[in-house]
């Protein structure tokens, strides 16, 4: 993954110092990062077109390594182990219409509205035993 191609994310913003073991930022897949700035430029199109603050994309998490996946309740096929996953903090209704809004329009259709104040998105297709299901929004409730 070479950060320096993105306009709109860093390599620090999926970095948390406080499990500075856990995350492999250098593992964010390519084709979901694209994706994921595709969306980012999305939500800043229609805020700036409609007149609206703009909503930022906060990253609390994205790749995971199996220890941290474990530490925090994932599954054990979970996307974030491949890279291919981002949660986005999304504090009230407004910032989950503007990022979910957005996520669709790049692309993505693996969408889940947690109840902790965050979405989650992934572009896993494929898993070890079976496949992930598209054209999902599932809420975690």
């Amino acid at each position: 993954m070479n950060w320096d191609n993105l306009k709109y994310f860093k390599q620090s913003e999926f970095h948390r110092p406080s499990a500075q073991q856990h995350y492999k930022v250098d593992d964010m897949d390519s084709a979901f990062m694209s994706k994921l700035e595709s969306a980012r430029e999305y939500c800043g199109q229609y805020c700036n077109a409609n007149d609206l603050p703009l909503q930022p994309f906060i990253i609390t998490s994205g790749n995971r390594s199996v220890e941290h996946n474990q530490q925090v309740g994932g599954k054990p096929d979970s996307t974030h182990l491949f890279g291919l996953a981002a949660d986005i903090e999304a504090s009230n209704s407004r910032s989950r219409f503007l990022i979910v809004r957005s996520l669709l329009l790049a692309g993505f259709t693996r969408i889940e509205v947690a109840k902790d104040g965050h979405i989650h998105v992934d572009s896993g297709d494929k898993k070890d035993k079976g496949t992930w299901v598209p054209y999902v929004l599932w809420l975690n409730c």
